[in-house]
């Protein structure tokens, strides 16, 4: 069957700040599944996406199979493709791993955003950045000027948020363990994200969680490595 993966992208389309569709590429990559087509898909733009019944992306078309969220779609992986890697690695790490993504999504996403929402409003297609900016700003209550102005009190919370992940990484490659799975591509989804966004690094050149940034940047040929070029602007 033919496998398409419909993602956002921000200034070109090998730009991809979006750690929803990161995790999806994961998934299937540790699957051993090929896409066969990627469609990129601006901000604004909700018409291509619109067969889907929803407005958000990643959206994975798997033959007649249409799924959207990357949780969803990690389930799906994993009930359709049982003779595959487990993403997971059994029920009860499930679980465990869905907790992750809340962790990630409630906490994580929240902490890292504030640091890097200017300059991913900066670094979007200029056809992007009205919808991106009204859309934002009125989730958010105030102007993606602001956040600069509380960069220092945003720092200190990232640092309380990422305090149990640094310790369950203190004496193991990965947070699922010896091996990675998709408990590592959620937490590393929001890492890439910050790459991705802006070029100021989020984490410094010799924190251990930026070399488990790259740990798994580098898994599946270096899939993760298209989008540090904006971090590689500012070393």
């Amino acid at each position: 069957m033919t496998i398409t993966l419909y993602e956002r992208v921000g200034g070109s389309d090998d730009h991809r700040p979006s750690p929803f569709s990161w995790r999806a590429r994961y998934a299937l990559a540790h699957k051993g599944l090929a896409v066969d087509e990627h469609v990129p898909v601006k901000f604004h733009d909700k018409q291509i996406i619109a067969f889907s019944g929803q407005g958000l992306v990643p959206i994975l078309v798997d033959g007649e199979t249409v799924v959207h969220d990357s949780w969803s779609i990690a389930l799906y992986l994993e009930e359709a493709y049982p003779e595959r890697p487990s993403l997971f690695g059994g029920p009860h790490a499930q679980e465990l791993t869905h907790f992750v993504n809340a962790w990630a999504d409630q906490s994580l996403m929240p902490a890292v955003f504030p640091l890097v929402i200017a300059d991913l409003h900066a670094n979007i297609a200029e056809d992007d950045k009205a919808y991106f900016r009204e859309t934002r700003e009125q989730r958010l209550g105030r102007s993606i000027e602001s956040f600069a102005n509380d960069r220092a009190a945003f720092e200190a919370n990232l640092a309380k948020v990422l305090a149990p992940l640094r310790a369950r990484l203190a004496d193991r490659p990965f947070v699922a363990g010896e091996e990675p799975a998709y408990a590592d591509y959620i937490v590393f989804s929001i890492l890439q994200f910050a790459r991705c966004a802006s070029p100021t690094p989020l984490l410094a050149a010799d924190d251990p969680l930026r070399a488990y940034a790259d740990r798994v940047s580098d898994l599946f040929d270096g899939m993760g490595a298209s989008c540090r070029r904006l971090e590689r602007l500012a070393a």
